[in-house]
């Protein structure tokens, strides 16, 4: 499947998410607001050398006191209107990552256990972490950078059309070509950006496996294989940010030159075809502002460009998540559970993993009373933890139904109670209270063997065996 381009990406987020676009246009209003203020800047620097200083009668110092007065009012209102820019943005920011981190994790949530099991733990951590934080990164400093510096180039050359044209279409020349440059060169710098977000994940999924199994891996003596594996993630986390790091420092490289360039053309053009187009000294000098506040958001902008696509990336990862399908639904609005001690019907039950050929589970009929304790023994691979998830639904059964007091387990609201009681893995004696709350539970006695398809009668506690021949997934 091709990747999302960064500007659809991006797009994708703001639709997702709408506390991010809140106020939007209220905050891009204030920015072009600043940005004109500061174009005028170089107007006023314009009439102060033409008009004042280099006037036929001699300096005005009285007409250049004012003029620098209303300059410096017009660098003022641009900087509140710029900060309250910035400030809206950035609080909207942080609201609408917030959201996105909830609704990340409600998704996590929702996700049936069997698919959670296929993913790797540290991929789904990277997903509301770094992945999270990268974007973060772009939205509260790269996109009101972007902002700003959109209005202002679009500012800087409609003043520059408004002086003289001919240098205009000069400036304009030079930003087109270096323009496509970065278009071709941002495809591979997204690229490269898509691999640093793998290789996080891979890292952080090595990272915390041996961490999460580390009693095991003591146990088996399987230390040196484990760390090899971890220090191979960690390198390759390290070659492909390297690689990622170098591509950064060549475009920003690149815009310093641009700059260079830019500005040695147009004084250039502007000395040898002044007189003819009748270029005054300082219209040639508000024209030198004018290109310099077209540079500075074009330099800013290619070094926002690398977070853009480094932002991007995370957000292609994040929306795999939200936009992975919900394979264990919940009815809306769905049944609540009784209160109080539940029996727990399973009724000609079958499972079988994704891509097996063999049945996990085979026609299993098992009825507990409410308030019965029981253990479901059998070998390895038998399908104990299989039938333990499928009972407090965290997988839906290939055929039959599960039903806790008398409600069906897929027509339970999903904000319903919990069913009192629990389920405990193998491995260790129970550490869970029972219904009641008042003692935990105690190791059960084999009293007698029932049949899967059985009926488990109201007594002392009870032992569950499933048959060695039900073997269909080696997890058991």
């Amino acid at each position: 499947m091709k990747p999302l381009a960064t500007r659809t990406a991006l797009t994708r987020l703001l639709q997702r998410v709408p506390s991010l676009r809140r106020g939007l246009i209220v905050t891009v209003g204030l920015a072009f607001v600043g940005t004109a203020l500061q174009i005028a800047i170089p107007v006023i620097v314009q009439l102060i050398v033409d008009t004042e200083i280099l006037a036929e009668d001699g300096v005005d110092l009285g007409g250049v006191a004012v003029k620098s007065g209303i300059a410096l009012a017009a660098m003022g209102l641009a900087t509140v209107a710029r900060r309250q820019s910035t400030f809206r943005l950035a609080r909207a920011s942080a609201e609408g990552l917030s959201d996105l981190r909830v609704m990340v994790f409600r998704h996590l949530h929702r996700l049936s256990a069997l698919h959670l099991e296929s993913e790797r733990r540290g991929a789904l951590v990277a997903r509301v972490t770094s992945d999270v934080y990268r974007i973060q990164d772009f939205m509260e400093w790269g996109g009101m950078a972007m902002l700003v510096g959109a209005s202002q180039v679009v500012l800087a050359v409609a003043a520059m059309m408004a002086y003289r044209w001919q240098l205009a279409l000069l400036v304009v020349a030079g930003v087109t070509v270096y323009g496509l440059m970065l278009f071709w060169f941002q495809r591979i710098l997204a690229r490269a950006h898509d691999a640093v977000r793998r290789r996080v994940a891979d890292s952080m999924s090595a990272v915390g496996e041996s961490i999460s199994g580390l009693p095991v891996i003591r146990a088996y003596g399987v230390e040196g294989p484990t760390l090899h594996r971890v220090r191979e993630a960690v390198d390759r986390q390290f070659a492909a940010e390297f690689r990622t790091f170098t591509l950064g420092s060549i475009l920003f490289s690149s815009a310093e030159l641009f700059a260079g360039l830019l500005t040695a053309g147009v004084v250039a053009a502007g000395v040898l075809l002044g007189p003819d187009l009748g270029m005054t000294t300082g219209g040639l000098l508000a024209f030198l502002f004018l290109v310099n506040l077209l540079v500075q958001p074009v330099q800013t902008l290619v070094e926002t460009l690398d977070t853009a696509q480094a932002a991007a990336a995370g957000v292609r990862r994040v929306l795999e998540v939200l936009e992975t399908p919900l394979d264990l639904p919940y009815p809306d609005p769905g049944r609540e559970l009784p209160l109080g001690a539940l029996d727990l019907a399973v009724e000609d039950l079958w499972f079988r993993y994704p891509g097996a050929e063999r049945w996990a589970l085979e026609d299993v009929r098992v009825r507990i009373p409410a308030g019965e304790r029981v253990a479901v023994v059998g070998e390895t691979g038998s399908g104990k933890t299989t039938f333990a998830k499928l009972v407090v639904r965290l997988m839906d059964p290939s055929r039959g139904r599960v039903m806790v007091g008398g409600v069906p387990l897929d027509q339970v609201a999903h904000r319903s109670p919990p069913v009192p009681g629990g389920v405990r893995p193998p491995g260790g004696l129970p550490v869970r209270r029972d219904s009641e709350g008042q003692r935990p539970l105690r190791p059960a006695r084999r009293r007698r063997r029932p049949a899967p398809g059985g009926v488990l009668r109201p007594g002392s506690r009870r032992v569950a065996r499933l048959p060695t021949r039900r073997v269909g997934h080696p997890g058991g």
